[in-house]
């Protein structure tokens, strides 16, 4: 069927994870610790912030096409940015990681929520966060 991800039928406002970004093995968000997780490292995600403020000091905006855009922290600093790992807990890359679980984000309310406490953490870079809201509920870009 179209539109079906992990054998599962996306339901409105209702998250559906991906197959873990580790093992490849499906995700279902549970109270166990192989539960679901989108995870970062703060650690990481701050440097390279902090790398992507001081090059947009220098440039930070540019002229394309007919208007003005913001340029992304991989344009100015030739590095991407720290992406969140969306899979098992129990497969994340490091002890170190910042995790939501799984259970947190059952819904399109719960993940606006989240953006809203994210957005109050020095290292968190919205660019990053959209790509895990789109993938859980499935949202097609605005343009």
């Amino acid at each position: 069927m179209t539109g079906m991800r992990t054998e599962q039928r996306q339901e409105k406002g209702r998250a559906t994870w991906p197959a873990c970004e580790k093992c490849g093995k499906p995700v279902a968000p549970s109270n166990a610790r192989s539960g679901a997780v989108a995870s970062i490292n703060p650690n990481e995600a701050v440097w390279s912030l902090t790398e992507y403020e001081q090059a947009r000091q220098k440039e930070p905006w540019r002229k394309l096409g007919a208007g003005l855009r913001v340029i992304d922290a991989a344009h100015i600093t030739g590095r991407e940015a720290v992406p969140w790992f969306l899979g098992h807990a129990t497969c994340q890359p490091d002890s170190n990681y910042y995790e939501v679980d799984g259970l947190r984000l059952a819904t399109a309310e719960d993940a606006l929520s989240w953006t809203f406490h994210l957005s109050e953490k020095v290292w968190f870079d919205m660019n990053t966060w959209e790509r895990v809201v789109r993938t859980l509920f499935a949202l097609r870009g605005a343009g």
